[in-house]
């Protein structure tokens, strides 16, 4: 139970930190519908995971891991159908110039908006883990 509600914390924490980083990703405003899109998230966590994995453990395999976020994908897909104050919708990207590195702007349809505010949303949760120890 305890690490439930931690993983409930770490994705009230990165929907949060998602919201401020792409416009893509609208959350009604209010601590209830971030907690309860949270606990929607880590509960398709907890059970889909498992499930996906074993299925697309092929698809991880010749990726070495970097497949494993498309659970992400899935849930995300899901908590926005299921959650009608939680939605993502395509956004403009104005690009980024990081030493020397630029990535130019660039739009991102429905299906891209999908798939960057999921990777955010597992990389953020990654990071959490690993802060805690998990």
């Amino acid at each position: 139970m305890k690490t439930f509600i931690r993983h409930v914390i770490f994705y009230a924490l990165a929907l949060y930190l998602t919201t401020q980083i792409i416009s893509g990703l609208d959350i009604t405003p209010g601590l209830d519908t971030l907690l309860i899109g949270a606990i929607i998230l880590a509960g398709f966590q907890v059970i889909l995971e498992p499930v996906l994995n074993i299925f697309l453990l092929p698809l991880n395999v010749i990726t070495f891991g970097l497949s494993s976020s498309l659970t992400t994908v899935v849930a995300v897909f899901l908590l926005t159908k299921l959650f009608y104050k939680v939605s993502i919708h395509p956004f403009q990207f104005g690009g980024l110039g990081f030493f020397g590195i630029e990535v130019k702007p660039f739009f991102a349809g429905i299906f891209l908006s999908y798939l960057i505010i999921s990777v955010i949303i597992f990389a953020i949760v990654k990071f959490l883990k690993w802060i805690s120890g998990e």
